[in-house]
């Protein structure tokens, strides 16, 4: 067989393959299973210091005069944390939509408005898009 031929098979093997591996992979994205976070949900250490961390943030770089002091990063739910979700849902939606659970809506809020290296860019693909729930 003539070296061209050779060639030209072995690159068009290797583009199959390329495209078979391509197909198989997905990237990473916002977690829609996430469970909701707060008093009677979830309180998992890494979901709850997520939502401490990017409230920390968003108050420190956006909310300005009616920003909150920064809360503890220690991964516990208590009122500290509760108070703080109720303070970013109110800032961020209004008064109507303030629960103090981070479900769907503050979760992906907070993925969009939080710390982008945490967060990643969206659809969320950071270490907090595993924990925070969203809707897409």
């Amino acid at each position: 067989m003539p070296t061209k031929k050779v060639a030209v098979r072995g690159g068009l093997v290797a583009v199959a393959v390329g495209v078979a591996i391509a197909g198989t992979t997905t990237t990473a994205s916002a977690n829609v299973n996430a469970p909701w976070i707060g008093y009677g949900y979830s309180t998992n250490t890494h979901a709850v210091w997520c939502v401490q961390h990017d409230i920390n943030y968003f108050s420190t770089h956006y909310a300005g005069s009616s920003a909150i002091p920064v809360i503890s990063e220690d991964g516990i739910w208590g009122p500290q944390t509760y108070n703080a979700v109720r303070w970013y849902q109110n800032e961020r939606f209004g008064p109507s939509t303030v629960d103090g659970i981070v479900g769907p809506l503050t979760g992906g809020d907070l993925l969009v408005e939080g710390d982008p290296y945490y967060n990643g860019a969206w659809p969320a693909n950071g270490y907090c898009s595993t924990y925070l729930p969203t809707y897409s």
